[in-house]
């Protein structure tokens, strides 16, 4: 069952730190490509899993690490052990992660500038035309007036308590597997 095979991934990321994919797969009895679809699901969910590349790479969780995320989810970060950090793109030693629509761009052009060079993200801006100009300041709560702010916490509400609670869930099962 998938769920239960979700939970398996969760917790031996939390009891070993780093897994490989075929490691996660043999554990589980799947594919490698079933994994990366789980580890696609997990991160739609909100858990945070941060895929690491290379011979020494592997899937791990954001314990210990700063962590950028859409505003209406950054009280989950802690559930995972993440510290809160409000950057569009927050780089914390070999982690980066980003946080908000827009901010997924800025992402974007950060790891080109970090993974192949400054030049190249810049070429891509322009060839983009990203020169970002909002008609308004209300794109975050930090910004945003008031009303608009409160009118939109009223919104998502519901999605955002649903979200907590799940992450909750699983940050609980997480420390049960942990010891």
């Amino acid at each position: 069952m998938r769920a239960s095979r979700l939970l398996s991934i969760l917790t031996t990321l939390q009891a070993k730190g780093q897994v490989t994919a075929p490691e996660l797969a043999g554990a589980c009895e799947v594919s490698v490509r079933t994994i990366y679809r789980d580890i696609d699901a997990l991160a739609a969910a909100g858990i945070l899993v941060y895929a690491e590349r290379g011979a020494e790479g592997g899937f791990r969780l954001l314990d210990g690490y700063r962590a950028a995320t859409h505003w209406s989810a950054r009280e989950c970060l802690p559930l995972f052990g993440a510290t809160i950090s409000t950057e569009r793109v927050c780089i914390d030693r070999n982690r980066i992660t980003g946080g908000g629509v827009t901010a997924g761009i800025d992402f974007a052009l950060t790891l080109v500038s970090q993974l192949v060079d400054r030049p190249t993200a810049e070429a891509i801006q322009l060839r983009l035309e990203y020169t970002p100009a909002p008609p308004f300041t209300a794109g975050s709560p930090d910004t945003a007036p008031p009303e608009v702010l409160s009118r939109m916490l009223e919104r998502i509400a519901p999605f955002r308590k649903r979200r907590v609670e799940m992450a909750e869930r699983a940050a609980a099962r997480l420390n049960d597997g942990a010891t």
